[in-house]
């Protein structure tokens, strides 16, 4: 019997799996195979090859396989082989637990942790058990103001791939709740799989600091009213689909919270990061991220070479495309994927402050002469034509219609902080963030960089801080397959952070860009769906 165990992270997968392996060894009096969280799943002659960086396994008769739908293979994958198991199970559980259990359980040593965020979060989470109503939960999950806003996209990140795999899933899935694996409520799981569960298991060591609490419902004395506030337009589809009673917030009064779940807790994970047995992780990771940074700069400077199509395919032939690279939203790593993907020859830039603007097209026709139509002339005996650049709509309005626009947008406020560091660290700017925020740059900016567009017709409109899912559209609508990069970034310790008060009148200052923000945020939802819908 090949069994699949899917869930998100922290829904207890690990533990119903090892209850399910267990019991299936019970009964056939002999071992099964475990294949613990591939990455992906692939169909070769017949059967399946799970994949990790760690492991290639085939399938076996006998199986116990666990999958997370949020950090191993894509849904799409998961729904593509389904049909070649016989027993498929989805674990859910109520997201407000989850979202405690995920916030603490992000101390952990294959998380990379930062030491200075870590003592932060420990005071703050240590402070707050002891005062429990001082402190809302989300300043435990994020200390920046900045982030609660556009946050609220992200909390739904895995939530939507659950939630995705349950509206397209074949109808011999069954769908348990973590709550009642717990509490050992066994008899739908039972008749489903036709053998007895077993109660108590031994869940591995290397695997058993996974548990927190083996309980639910701790959201009510963690969260306060504001959490409530925040995160119920957040959770209401996947509680209700899954069947959580949404109007169910009641909140429980405590004197105390305990350590034991909070701060004990991510002490024990922390240490074990930061531990001698684990020397030699960080070292590889370490040597594994730089021979990444430095394959991802040959492969841009062959593209940037003429040799570009040479050892590559060349690219089926296109259209001219307008890339409009709104400063600080991701345009760098974009415009560099680009590169790589259609070979830099077919790239021409607009950018006046580089060293290089005097040699480009655009100086020679527009600058010089004014001559749009000798430009677009030129533009147009490229293969893959991309005319990439800071500039603005309007600048080359009469050249190119919406539907050949593509660009990026981000939330106003971590743009205009982005803009303000960047100047700063690069550009030798000496003013205050507040003199900063009374520029022209400051307001509305990308929505006058948009200026005439209409949204819903421009090719493609992408967002920063969903940037991954962006890219995973982009690619399918065009077939180009731009890899994920991240170039030109800041520094991941902040200079400096600005009040409430502060973020709430930038908020107010950039009424146009917030619209602007939100409904890119709705389309790229939108054009998600329809994708899966057409992969589906």
């Amino acid at each position: 019997m090949r069994i699949l165990i899917c869930g998100l992270s922290k829904t207890g997968t690990t533990f119903l799996a090892e209850k399910v392996k267990q019991s299936l060894e019970g009964v056939l009096g002999k071992g099964v195979q475990e294949v613990f969280e591939p990455t992906s799943i692939d169909v070769e002659n017949g059967g399946l090859i799970y994949r990790h960086k760690t492991y290639q396994k085939k399938s076996t008769k006998e199986e116990v396989v666990k999958v997370l739908a949020d950090s191993g293979p894509s849904p799409e994958n998961i729904l593509a082989v389904q049909n070649y198991f016989d027993k498929k199970i989805l674990i859910v559980r109520d997201p407000r637990d989850r979202l405690i259990s995920s916030t603490f359980y992000r101390w952990h040593a294959g998380h990379n942790p930062d030491p200075e965020k870590f003592q932060r979060s420990l005071r703050l989470t240590q402070y707050k058990e002891s005062n429990p109503e001082d402190i809302p939960f989300l300043f435990l999950f994020n200390q920046n103001p900045l982030f609660f806003c556009p946050g609220k996209a992200d909390f739904n990140v895995s939530n939507r791939k659950a939630l995705y795999i349950l509206d397209n899933m074949s109808a011999d899935w069954l769908v348990v709740k973590y709550e009642d694996i717990v509490d050992g409520n066994l008899s739908k799981l039972e008749e489903y799989l036709a053998f007895p569960v077993k109660q108590d298991v031994t869940v591995l060591k290397s695997r058993s600091r996974v548990a927190r609490s083996k309980s639910y419902g701790s959201w009510r004395t963690w969260f306060t009213e504001i959490d409530v506030r925040y995160f119920k337009p957040v959770f209401r589809e996947y509680m209700e689909k899954n069947g959580y009673d949404f109007s169910d917030w009641k909140l429980t009064e405590a004197p105390a919270l305990p350590s034991k779940e909070g701060s004990e807790y991510m002490l024990r994970l922390f240490n074990q990061a930061h531990g001698a047995d684990n020397k030699a992780i960080r070292v590889y990771r370490h040597v594994v991220a730089r021979t990444k940074k430095l394959v991802i700069r040959a492969r841009l400077k062959l593209a940037k070479s003429k040799f570009r199509y040479w050892p590559s395919p060349k690219k089926p032939p296109s259209s001219p495309h307008f890339f409009i690279h709104i400063p600080k939203t991701g345009g760098t790593s974009f415009r560099n994927a680009l590169t790589i993907s259609v070979g830099g020859s077919n790239i021409i830039e607009d950018y006046r402050r580089h060293v290089d603007y005097k040699k480009s097209l655009v100086f020679k026709h527009i600058e010089m002469k004014g001559d749009y139509s000798g430009f677009m002339e030129e533009l147009r005996k490229l293969r893959n034509p991309w005319l990439v650049g800071h500039t603005s709509v309007a600048r080359y309005r009469d050249l190119f219609k919406d539907e050949s626009i593509v660009t990026f947008v981000r939330h106003p406020v971590e743009r205009i902080i982005s803009a303000y560091r960047h100047k700063v660290r690069h550009q030798g700017l000496n003013i205050s963030f507040e003199e900063f925020c009374q520029s022209k740059e400051c307001v509305n900016f990308q929505s006058r960089q948009l200026n005439g567009c209409d949204l819903e017709k421009v090719f493609f409109i992408g967002v920063t801080e969903r940037y991954q899912e962006s890219i995973q559209y982009f690619n399918w609508k065009t077939g180009l397959e731009l890899p994920v990069l991240k170039s030109n970034g800041a520094p991941d310790k902040q200079d400096f952070d600005i009040s409430e008060e502060r973020y709430l009148e930038l908020c107010e200052l950039n009424k146009l860009d917030m619209k602007l923000f939100e409904k890119a945020n709705a389309l790229l939802d939108q054009r998600l769906s329809e994708m899966r819908k057409f992969n589906g």
